[in-house]
């Protein structure tokens, strides 16, 4: 058995779930993600002050980056800003809103 399908089997069992899958980078885990939220295509909110990677994943799954300022103390989202973001579009979709935190 290869090492890293040991290690994953090891995950498995700390965590007490069945199927544990390896990618190769955060982008990929974020892709992985969305798509596991079905997150395709639409409008996904997030923040300027992060890695390119991040609106990369969201690009490439066919969703729209909305940006959302950070908070300059803590420099996360700033969750008062977050509501106005939303459009009309997605806002008539309201099942669709999802808080997804990578």
């Amino acid at each position: 058995m290869v090492h890293w399908y040991r290690n994953l089997k090891k995950i498995d069992t700390y965590l007490g779930i069945n199927t544990t899958v390896a990618v190769t980078n955060g982008t990929m885990a974020m892709q992985l993600a969305m798509r596991a939220l079905d997150l395709l295509e639409g409008e996904v909110i997030t923040t300027p002050f992060s890695w390119v990677a991040n609106c990369n994943a969201i690009q490439w799954e066919r969703c729209q980056p909305v940006f959302v300022d950070v908070d300059p103390e803590s420099f996360n989202i700033n969750p008062d800003k977050i509501e106005a973001a939303i459009t009309k579009k997605e806002a008539q979709h309201n099942n669709n809103l999802k808080q997804v935190e990578f």
